[in-house]
């Protein structure tokens, strides 16, 4: 038996996906947001180096969410040869888990919201798309899968994965370092 019917079923409620779920409901549109997780933006799969234009789409964004503002990327090749690169705009770091945080409470006044209920399938009906979770079922005119890297939203629409793909690892160190760089290091010897 399906719950309810929705306009849109964003599942995941990363930054995008809560964005994605407010600008839909903003227009008034009946939206459901699923996120797998109990608490917003736990766990942190994502780096919170963002481009300047974050500020321009979030102008009542929290300043305390900017952590840093970087305008210099240093690549180091497998050799230890190192290239500089400056930007024209800055590139901020991120509090990435309280950027989560701040898109989905703006978004939990407006949009129906299901924390702690894992997307599992969808099936094509006539009028409808039917999406069944852990706990419930739904239907919706469309649905939209932000549901990260390992998307089960596109692996179950049979999306290509992308032919390409470059793994990269993350991590924090402690060390002297110029605070208004980063550093990209390439080559097998690294990761």
């Amino acid at each position: 038996m399906v719950d309810k019917l929705f306009d849109a079923v964003v599942v995941g409620a990363s930054a995008i996906g809560s964005r994605t779920a407010k600008l839909i409901e903003d227009n008034r549109y009946n939206t459901l947001l699923i996120e797998e997780h109990k608490k917003i933006g736990l766990p942190s799969k994502c780096t919170g180096l963002v481009s300047y234009r974050l500020l321009k789409l979030l102008p009542n964004l929290p300043k305390k969410i900017i952590i840093n503002q970087i305008g210099l990327a240093r690549f180091f090749s497998p050799n230890g040869n190192c290239f500089e690169l400056e930007s024209k705009n800055p590139v901020y770091v991120i509090d990435r888990i309280a950027l989560d945080k701040f898109l989905f409470n703006e978004t939990k006044n407006n949009v129906e919201i299901k924390t702690g209920e894992r997307f599992e399938s969808f099936r094509q009906m006539n009028n409808c798309v039917k999406i069944k979770t852990n706990k419930s079922i739904y239907c919706s005119k469309i649905l939209i899968g932000v549901d990260g890297a390992n998307s089960l939203v596109r692996e179950q629409t049979k999306l290509d994965y992308p032919k390409s793909v470059l793994f990269g690892l993350q991590t924090t160190t402690k060390g002297k370092f110029n605070p208004e760089s980063v550093e990209i290091w390439f080559g097998s010897s690294i990761a």
